[in-house]
Order: C-alpha cells, then structure tokens, then sequence
C-alpha cells in the first residue's frame, strides 16, 4: 500500500511539471507546486526503502557526485555576495530535484513502473504541446513570429519539449501497431517544436532519435513508418513556412551572419562566460549572479547586444559558473557514470530510450541551459531515476 501511495505521487509530480515554474508563498517562504509535493508526502518517502537503494553501486556513484555538486554549489555560493535569489536556486535546482531522485529510485525498480511512468510523460507532453498551440491561436505568436505559450521565451518551451518529442518519436518508431491518436500525438508535439523555431531543440530532437534507431536497430524494420514518419515532418513544416516568409526570418539572419542573428548574440555571451570562468575558475561567480556580472563583462565584447541574460547559453559554463570546479568535476563524473551504466542496461530498447533523452539534454545544453527552471531539473533527474531503477531492478532479481 505504502509503495503504491508514493508511486501515485510521483506520477501526481509528472502531472505537475507543466506549472512547476509557478511560484507560492506559504508562510512567506518561496516553494514551488513539486516542493510543495514532495514536502506535503514526505511521510509516504520511506528512509527504510530509501537505505536498500545503496547497495546498488550506479546508485551510490550518483549519489556521492550529486553530493559533490551541491558542496560545490554551497562552495561558489558562500564565496561571492549571498542573495535570497542565489539561495533559492540552490533548494529549487539542486536539494530539491536530488531529494527527488533519491525517494522515486526504490519505486521505479521494476519495467512494469517504468513503463507507466513513460505513458504518463508521453501524454503529458503531448497536452502540454497542444495547450501550446491553442495559447498560440488565441494569443498570438511573438514579435518575431515564433510560439512561446505560457513560457517566458520560445526557446524555453522547445526545451521543456525536448524529452516529449524524442518520447513520442521512440513510440512511433517502435511500436508494431501505430494508433491514430498515437500518431496525432506526434504530430502535435512536433509542430509545436517547429512553431518556436529553436534549432538547437530541433537538432537534439533528430540526434537523439538517430541515436535511438542505431541503439534499437529499429530502422531494420521500420523503413515504411520511417519513409511516412518524414512525409509527415515535411507536411508539418509546409504548413508552418510555405508562403509565409516571415517564419524565415531567423534562419535567414544565422545564414547571412547577422550580428543580430541569435547565434552571434549567444557568441558574445560565451565570450564574456569564458572570461568569468578565466577570472574565477575555482569557485565560479555563484549561483543566480550571471545577469548582474555578465553586465560588467559584456562591455569588453561590444556590440552591446543583449541585456537581458540569465544564463551564459551552455550547460557547461552555466554550471562552471555556478557551482565552480568541484562542481565541474562531479558533474563530468556524473555523465561518465551514465555512460557506463547505459552501456549496461539488459534491455535493447530500454537502453536506447534513456540514452536518446539523455543525449537529447546533452545536446541542447551546447546552445541553451536545460537545467536551470525547475520543470527542466526535476525532468533530468526523473531520468536518472528511471536509469537508477533499472539497476536496482537487476540488484533484486
């Protein structure tokens, strides 16, 4: 009964990643609705089922670096000027998704959860995309003509739909019956994707799924559903663009080099994020302070392009800076335990699933920060407990 309250409350967790940004104030203290989740059904968080995971020794290798990463976190932000801000980030982005994966990873020791727990994220994705499109029709594109819904950017919605789109191209492409409402699932998710016109999503998304067919050899007997899976892609992307040059305004400023095009405002961005990583490389600048010291750095890399950056636009630096070398560090042993522990993963398709979500975060994290938002976090972490139970599901049998 126990295990069955706190697996509902996980999925009640996948429910409530569409507004996990949404921000209460019980008691004065800023929580958001995953926090609140976790806090409220933490009697239900059995520590007795928490202490057999250990055993496991993928599951202590990910616990000792995510302990190594908040240290260097606490490190970076006790070196440099403490906001509530920094703070804030360091229980929402870190305690709190870490507590997450530490209490859903006895729960997800069997196929049969883990699967559910794909279902339950593959529709909810899939509203998500279609909530998307209707917030679009009614409210309108952006300035520049892309689709941002309810997010602050376009590129923040094509990342939260990032894992939805490479969820939902894995069902296509392996699924021996594809259901009609399966395949308008697809397609949905995937206009929506190509409606925010961030080619860095839409990069992971193709790599990712490629990465799946090489892992599953699913493109030996799929080579029909493959050839309609493109038809379909370019109808979707005909509608979007044919006669409307407008929708090619941002690749036309990438391919003519404009200084104004993203590519070169997120050039000058690295620029001044290397700069601060050369300036202070063992503790970083501390978390929740790129905006304020970018402003400092940014004059040396004129023009003056953009003001507003919260993060320096690559997972890497964004962690570097946040976190310092220690963080640094526990994070490349974190990856390289991935590594090594999807290379064992026993069933085929399984193993290609977790490695193309998480190669789809490693990708996009070259051109953007999936991580630091709370529903990109708790996501990634979701992900490494799926992983995590899959050896803990070899540890019991």
């Amino acid at each position: 009964m126990a295990r069955n309250n706190t697996f509902f409350i996980l999925i009640a967790c996948i429910w409530l990643l569409p507004f996990a940004s949404i921000q209460f104030l019980p008691f004065g203290i800023p929580l958001y609705p995953l926090e609140i989740a976790l806090l409220v059904s933490s009697p239900f968080l059995f520590p007795l089922e928490i202490g057999k995971i250990f055993r496991v020794p993928i599951v202590r290798k990910v616990a000792l670096s995510s302990l190594l990463l908040f240290f260097g976190v606490l490190i970076s932000y006790m070196s440099h000027p403490s906001t509530l801000t920094g703070l804030g980030q360091m229980k929402s982005f870190f305690f709190f998704p870490m507590v997450f994966w530490l209490v859903m990873t006895p729960f997800l020791g069997t196929r049969i959860r883990r699967e559910r727990v794909f279902w339950h994220l593959r529709q909810m994705f899939a509203l998500v995309a279609l909530s998307a499109l209707g917030s679009g029709l009614f409210q309108g594109l952006t300035y520049d003509h892309r689709l941002s819904a309810w997010f602050d950017s376009p590129n923040l919605l094509a990342m939260f739909l990032v894992p939805g789109a490479i969820l939902w191209g894995a069902q296509i492409l392996s699924g021996e019956r594809v259901r009609v409402s399966e395949l308008l699932s697809w397609f949905v998710v995937n206009g929506t994707l190509l409606l925010t016109q961030s080619y860095g999503a839409l990069m992971s998304v193709l790599i990712a799924l490629v990465f799946y067919m090489w892992i599953s050899r699913e493109y030996l007997f799929r080579r029909q559903l493959l050839v309609k899976a493109a038809v379909g892609l370019l109808v979707i992307s005909g509608c979007i663009f044919v006669n409307s040059r407008q929708g090619f305004e941002k690749l036309d400023a990438l391919i003519q080099g404009n200084e104004r095009s993203s590519f070169s405002s997120r050039e000058m961005i690295w620029r001044s994020a290397l700069k601060m990583v050369q300036d202070s490389p063992l503790t970083g600048i501390g978390p929740a302070r790129f905006q304020s010291v970018y402003l400092e750095y940014q004059r040396f890399y004129p023009p003056y392009l953009e003001w507003a950056v919260p993060h320096p636009h690559n997972l890497l630096l964004a962690i570097w800076l946040s976190s310092g070398i220690v963080g640094v560090c526990a994070s490349i042993w974190l990856c390289v335990s991935l590594f090594y522990a999807l290379k064992r993963v026993p069933i085929k398709k399984e193993k290609a699933l977790l490695g193309a979500l998480f190669l789809g975060v490693f990708v996009s994290g070259l051109l953007d920060v999936p991580y630091f938002r709370a529903e990109f976090c708790f996501v990634f972490w979701l992900e490494l407990a799926l992983l995590t139970g899959v050896f803990l599901e070899r540890h019991q049998d």
